[in-house]
C-alpha cells in the first residue's frame, strides 16, 4: 500500500500491508537501488519478518515477505538489516545469542535463505547491528563480554559464506558493535558507552576505522569528539562512504543531539564538521541514526517534535563537504505524533528513507511505516511538466 504525499518532500509512504498493531514496521530499514528492505521485529508476537519492495518511479511493489519458520516467538527476525545487490542479511539479536540470516536472490526474483549465524553465549545480541560490502557481512554483539562486544565477519566465496576473523573490543565497556557502516575496504565500528579517561567519566563514546588488506581487517585510527562530554553516546550511529565518515551523538548539547563528520586523507582521519539542527530541541536525540551519500549525511531525531512529548520524529539532512548546510528535503507533509520518523535511516544514491515505527495506521498503534525521499522522482510525481530549455528563444 503507497499513501500519496502530493505537495510534501517525501515521494510518499510505504506501508506494508496486512500487519497488526505492534509489528513495528520500518523499526530498522535497508535500500539498495530500487530494491527496500523493511524489518518488522514485533510480527508474529515478537517472532518478526522482513518485507521486501521494488520501487520505481511509479511506486513500490512488495516483492516478498520472510518469516522464520516455525515462528520463535521474542526472536525480533528483522531487528537489523542489510542489502547489496543480491544478498540480504536480517538480524535475530534477542533469540537466545542472537542470530543473523543471510538470502540470496535467485534469476527469478525469490529470496531464499542461505545460511545463518549465531552465538552460542545468551545475551550477547549478536545481530543486533550488521554492514555488508565488498564480499564481507560484519555482524555486531555489543553484549559480549559483558559489554565490551565484538564484531564477526564473514566472508561469502560463491555463496560459501566462511568465519573470516573475529574484532575485538580495543578498550572495555563500551558495548563495542553498537553501530556497524562497511563501505569499501573500511569498516566503522560504534562503541558509544566507551568512558573516557578522566575517571568518574562516561558513555562519551569512541568509533573504530578497520581497513582490509590481504585479507586481514586491522585498526587505522580510533576516531572521537572534539571537547567529548559524559553521556554523550558518540558512536551510537555510524555511515561511511569512501573518505568521510557521519558519526552520531544523539544525548550530546543536553539530548538535542549531534552528528560528527569526520574525513580521511591517507590513513589520517581529522573532525571536520559538528552538525546541529537550527530547531533542535532537547529531547530531540538528532544521531540516533545515521546515513551519507557522497556529500548528503542524515540523521534521525525520532523523539523530534514542535511540542515536547509528541515523538513526531525527523530526518534531518545536512549538504557539504566544507561548510555543511542543512537540508529541508527530510521534511515530511504531515508526520504523526509518536510516529518516531527517523529511527531508522537508509540511503542510496540520491534515495533516502526514514523508517517510522511507531506510526498508527487506523486504531493499530506502532503498525509503522517508512517515508522514501527521491529529489529527481519527486519532480514527476507531482505532475509537473518537464521545463522547457532555459536556453530556447
Amino acid at each position: 500500500m503507497i499513501a500519496s504525499a502530493a505537495g510534501a518532500t517525501e515521494l510518499d509512504l510505504i506501508i506494508p500491508p496486512s500487519l497488526s498493531g505492534g509489528d513495528e514496521a520500518a523499526y530498522s530499514v535497508a535500500i539498495d537501488g530500487q530494491r527496500v528492505a523493511v524489518g518488522l521485529p514485533g510480527a508474529g508476537d515478537g517472532s518478526g519478518a522482513v518485507v521486501i519492495f521494488n520501487c520505481s518511479a511509479t511506486g513500490c511493489v512488495q516483492e516478498q515477505r520472510l518469516e522464520l519458520s516455525p515462528a520463535r516467538s521474542g526472536a525480533a527476525f528483522g531487528s537489523s538489516l542489510a542489502i547489496g545487490g543480491d544478498v540480504l542479511a536480517a538480524g535475530l539479536p534477542q533469540r537466545d545469542g542472537g542470530a543473523v540470516r543471510l538470502y540470496r536472490r535467485s534469476g527469478g526474483g525469490t529470496w531464499s535463505l542461505e545460511r545463518e549465524f549465531a552465538s552460542a553465549t545468551t545475551g550477547d545480541k549478536f545481530g543486533l547491528a550488521i554492514a555488508l560490502g565488498s564480499g564481507y557481512v560484519a555482524v555486531a554483539a555489543p553484549e559480549s563480554g559483558g559489554g565490551n562486544g565484538r564484531v564477526e565477519l564473514y566472508a561469502d566465496s560463491g555463496g560459501s559464506w566462511s568465519h573470516a576473523q573475529t574484532l575485538t573490543a580495543p578498550a572495555n565497556g563500551g558495548r563495542f558493535g553498537q553501530a556497524l557502516a562497511l563501505n569499501g575496504a573500511t569498516l566503522l565500528v560504534g562503541a558509544p558507552f566507551l568512558a573516557g579517561a578522566t575517571p568518574g567519566s562516561y558513555a562519551r563514546g569512541s568509533s573504530y576505522a578497520y581497513t582490509l588488506s590481504t585479507g586481514t581487517w586491522s585498526l587505522q585510527a580510533t576516531l572521537q569528539a572534539n571537547a567529548a562530554a559524559d553521556g554523550d553516546l558518540f558512536g551510537y550511529s555510524v555511515a561511511l562512504d569512501g573518505d568521510i565518515a557521519v558519526i552520531g551523538a544523539p544525548r550530546r548539547a543536553a539530548t538535542q543531539g549531534r552528528g560528527f563528520v569526520f574525513q580521511r586523507s591517507a590513513a589520517v582521519w581529522t573532525q571536520q564538521a559538528e552538525l546541529s539542527a537550527g530547531r533542535s530541541l532537547p529531547g530531540d536525540y538528532m544521531g540516533w541514526s545515521a546515513a551519507i551519500s557522497g556529500s548528503r549525511a542524515g540523521l534521525g531525531a525520532p523523539f523530534a517534535s514542535e511540542d515536547p512529548g509528541e515523538n513526531c520524529g525527523r530526518l534531518q539532512l545536512f549538504d557539504g563537504p566544507g561548510t555543511w548546510r542543512e537540508n529541508s528535503l527530510g521534511e515530511v507533509a504531515r508526520p504523526q505524533a509518536g510516529e518516531l520518523s527517523g529511527w531508522a535511516v537508509a540511503v542510496s544514491g540520491e534515495r533516502w528513507l526514514a523508517g517510522a515505527p511507531g506510526r498508527s495506521i487506523g486504531l493499530l498503534p506502532h503498525y509503522g511505516a517508512v517515508y522514501r525521499f527521491d529529489p529527481d522522482q519527486r519532480l514527476f510525481a507531482d505532475g509537473f511538466e518537464t521545463p522547457e530549455s532555459p536556453c530556447a528563444p
